[in-house]
């Protein structure tokens, strides 16, 4: 069964949404065969209802590493609330991480899988538990929806707890064939261009971040850094999808929000 479409909202902006709709279930993501030029989009979004209800979080004990991992979570930053779902840690390879994950910042399909740690987030690199391959992540979603629930600022945070070697893994620096990564939402086609652009974080120096700029369309531009602390490493990913033009200077609200974040990861994680 599905929900009607609501016209004006398309590629990243429908992705961007979905945190705000519990009824965005993720679907099966594949590459269209032929690619659809900008004049073709039909600019609709098309929302379908969970085909069964998610996995449950996993219950923490006080004081075990999964719940410091929940604390240091944010709950709240500004104007921007924690929506839909509650703060969740899980293992590696567990279920929720990958359906959590495909309702974060920058979560559509890509014709590089080898990108999908910048293009998708830290999490797409955790999904598959394997030897060698354990820890455990975090993930929060935040939104702005004073004025309408579909428009406004989103923020999506990650944080990850691993041995040294898998840290080093999911931190490495973006292969230039990243530089331009072709993104699906089932329903259209675009491309995006990864560009570095250095921030000052308080606590931590200079810190690689990262923006996703779509080189046509109407799709936001989605910022990211990440920030090692320890055995930790968090990423931030904001967008807001009322900027279209978000190319040059780094958003106010994106520095707060990574001075802010950062320092709560190290107040309760020390």
């Amino acid at each position: 069964m599905r929900s009607p479409r609501i016209p004006g909202l398309v590629g990243a902006t429908a992705l961007l949404l979905c945190p705000v709709l519990a009824a965005c279930a993720p679907e099966p993501q594949q590459l269209p065969a032929v690619m659809a030029s900008p004049k073709d989009r039909k600019h609709t979004f098309d929302m379908s209802l969970p085909a069964s209800p998610p996995p449950t979080p996993h219950a923490w004990p006080n004081g075990s590493r999964g719940r410091l991992i929940q604390s240091a979570l944010l709950t709240s930053f500004k104007s921007l609330k924690q929506q839909p779902f509650p703060l969740m840690v899980a293992q590696f390879g567990d279920p929720l991480v990958t359906h959590r994950g495909a309702l974060q910042l920058g979560a559509q399909a890509t014709d590089k899988p080898s990108c999908d740690l910048w293009a998708k987030g830290l999490w797409s690199g955790t999904t598959l538990s394997r030897a060698g391959r354990t820890g455990l992540i975090g993930m929060a979603s935040l939104l702005d929806i004073r004025d309408a629930p579909f428009i406004g600022t989103y923020a999506a945070q990650v944080i990850i707890h691993a041995p040294e070697k898998l840290l080093d893994e999911l931190t490495h620096a973006p292969a230039s064939e990243c530089a331009t990564i072709t993104m699906s939402d089932n329903q259209n086609e675009w491309r995006v261009r990864l560009e570095r652009s250095p921030v000052q974080v308080r606590g931590a120096g200079e810190v690689d971040a990262y923006r996703l700029v779509a080189e046509k369309g109407a799709e936001p531009t989605i910022w990211m850094a990440r920030l090692r602390h320890g055995p930790y490493v968090m990423e931030v990913r904001f967008a807001d999808s009322e900027v279209k033009e978000q190319t040059v200077a780094v958003p106010v609200m994106f520095q707060d929000l990574l001075d802010h974040s950062f320092a709560r990861l190290r107040k309760k994680l020390p």
